[in-house]
């Protein structure tokens, strides 16, 4: 029996519910940035595949694996420059939402805001659905330097019952 690959395990567990008061930023996230002192800094602003933000005054600084308090307490210093006291920034997570890179037999190959718990049906049919003339026996999920691959036939073989083992974290590949 060959062990699943680690990304497996946790796979398409909802480990921080949409109440958890201090998420840990994802690629795709809206954050809901003001300030009292500053309207330029007032906005919503998304998270990118790579998990940079592109925020005023040309500031652009990546939030992966940080969670919104630490990430605030990171703008407050990038900000500190610009305000004669420490800055008044307020951050929130607006839309909790995942970029999915979606390649290869599909009709329209891009990138895609999926929902925290979409399908992997799901994400497939935001790319156009699978190409009809070549349809795909195999799915390669990719996460970085970790994958796994997830035999079609299989996975639709079991009808409307079969688990759902999806659970996007933002930035993977589908293939």
């Amino acid at each position: 029996v060959t062990k699943a690959p680690p990304i497996l395990e946790s796979w398409g567990t909802d480990a921080e519910g949409p109440n958890t008061s201090d998420p840990i930023l994802a690629p795709g996230f809206l954050l809901t940035m003001s300030s009292l002192s500053d309207r330029k800094l007032n906005g919503d602003f998304r998270v990118d595949f790579d998990g940079n933000l592109q925020l005023p005054y040309d500031i652009n600084v990546n939030s992966a694996g940080t969670t919104l308090s630490q990430f605030k307490k990171k703008l407050l210093t990038l900000y500190h420059p610009f305000f004669k006291s420490t800055p008044d920034i307020d951050l929130r997570v607006k839309e909790r939402r995942y970029w999915v890179d979606v390649r290869g037999l599909v009709r329209n190959s891009g990138r895609y805001l999926a929902a925290p718990n979409a399908s992997l049906d799901q994400v497939i049919a935001l790319a156009g659905g699978a190409d009809k003339e070549t349809p795909p026996l195999f799915a390669r999920i990719q996460k970085g330097s970790k994958f796994f691959v997830l035999d079609l036939n299989q996975y639709y073989g079991q009808g409307e019952d079969h688990t759902q083992i999806l659970g996007w974290y933002g930035g993977e590949i589908v293939f």
